[in-house]
């Protein structure tokens, strides 16, 4: 219910009264507001620091072990007949590459017809369709199929795939294999029906497995990408080597002109990761820089964050040659300012002439910590979800924020139904001035 009070019999301007009446109430609830937001901030501003270190973290896992700080590239000597990828844990080395064959899913046509939609062309019957060693499956197929619907039944087999094409005059099933490799041949049975799926010319691609030399010693694979020949290297097969050929009495593959393929260090790599990780240090700092200058009170909590990660990124690691045994040493520096520069010269001189000295710098191996563990525990002390001392923080700010929520909740209804009694007790107030007035006016008229 709306209460309006107009003042116009007592004289006094109530509307007013009331507003500096509730504006003094307010103040309590203006006074936590304030201290609700710069909590709600500072939540923020740990939450913000919390995600920077925690992509720190992951960029310091990143170095922890040899297969994931070492970085090497590969190169082909020709293009064409495979690609080649390195997946970091490839050796540097040379390796000559033959493609004496590829691997192949087999494709099997059916004798042909002039109408694909007649029924009974084909016979009715079983068809016994085996895919390498699995169990036999047999389509059924009645005198109403025809063609197309005899292929939506092959569709149904695990396995294969079945396709209806037609080559100018006449239409042909082709069923195919979906996988690649000598192990995934199909054999066809035939009862009762005449498609022709069992005859040895209507086979016109026969399941094989990709033959390959790798320096003279050849590798067999079901599929075209070979992920385990050589450790660390993915080699996709798309074409046969010109004039290589495979030796079934022997085994070997001889002739043509080999692939060569050159794995190196790839330097470029491994000093992006170094840059990286030295970005993320210093947006830690400058979070940890700004969450302390906007607090009237500095956080010790805060502040300790930059003093572990300093100690660890200036501490030597133990176990490596002393040459070659700190950050500092690899063009790692502190400012003055506390914000960390990399000397790319010197880190490029050192991973061109040692590349093994910098990674191990890095990688925790039998006996020595290396800095990316370091790291990753100092950080974890601060951002792990159970025992993290950031996270904690977070959690009881957020809680705050909550409780102020629930008591602002409380004091503005409490306010409300103080405007009300307040308003409603000018109103009255009001009421009875205007009947006193009437009185008044009354007996002035009798006298």
């Amino acid at each position: 219910m709306t209460i309006t009070l107009s003042g116009l019999a007592s004289g006094i301007d109530t509307t007013s009264l009331v507003n500096q009446l509730v504006a003094v109430e307010r103040q309590p609830i203006a006074r936590l507001q304030t201290q609700r937001s710069a909590k709600a901030s500072q939540a923020q501003q740990v939450q913000a620091l919390t995600d920077k270190l925690r992509k720190l973290q992951t960029l310091t896992k990143g170095l922890e072990t040899s297969d994931k700080m070492n970085a090497t590239s590969v190169t082909t000597s020709a293009t064409g007949n495979l690609t080649a990828t390195s997946t970091g844990l490839a050796s540097p080395g040379s390796y000559s590459v033959r493609v004496a064959q590829l691997a192949k899913a087999q494709r099997t046509y059916s004798d042909g017809t002039q109408d694909k939609s007649t029924a009974g062309v084909f016979g009715a019957g079983t068809i016994s369709v085996t895919v390498g060693q699995a169990a036999a499956v047999n389509v059924t197929v009645d005198p109403a199929d025809t063609l197309e619907s005899i292929s939506e039944k092959l569709n149904a087999v695990s396995g294969v795939s079945s396709s209806i094409v037609y080559d100018g005059s006449s239409y042909r099933l082709q069923v195919a294999g979906l996988a690649t490799g000598a192990a995934n041949t199909i054999t066809f049975s035939e009862q009762g029906t005449t498609l022709g799926l069992s005859k040895p010319d209507n086979q016109v691609v026969a399941a094989q497995d990709a033959r390959v030399s790798i320096d003279g010693f050849t590798v067999t694979s079901a599929t075209n990408t070979l992920a385990q020949a050589v450790p660390g290297l993915s080699l996709k097969l798309s074409a046969v080597t010109d004039g290589a050929t495979y030796d079934t009495n022997t085994g070997k593959i001889s002739g043509g002109v080999a692939t060569e393929l050159s794995v190196g260090v790839d330097a470029a790599a491994i000093k992006q990761k170094i840059k990286d990780m030295v970005t993320a240090l210093n947006d830690v700092n400058a979070s940890v820089k700004a969450f302390s200058t906007s607090q009237k009170n500095p956080d010790a909590g805060v502040q300790s964050i930059t003093a572990r990660l300093r100690a660890v990124i200036g501490a030597p690691v133990s176990g490596l040659d002393q040459t070659l045994s700190a950050l500092s040493q690899v063009g790692v520096s502190t400012n003055r300012d506390g914000t960390l520069s990399l000397d790319e010269t010197k880190l490029d001189g050192l991973l061109a002439g040692n590349p093994t000295g910098v990674t191990r710098l890095f990688v925790t191996s039998s006996g020595t910590t290396g800095v990316a563990s370091k790291l990753d525990d100092a950080i974890d002390a601060f951002v792990n979800g159970t025992t993290g001392t950031l996270v904690a923080k977070k959690q009881s700010m957020d809680r705050s924020v909550s409780d102020m929520d629930k008591r602002l909740d409380v004091m503005n209804r409490a306010l409300d139904a103080y405007q009300t009694r307040v308003q409603k007790q000018f109103s009255a107030m009001e009421q009875a001035v205007t009947k006193l007035n009437q009185a008044a006016n009354v007996f002035a008229t009798k006298a």
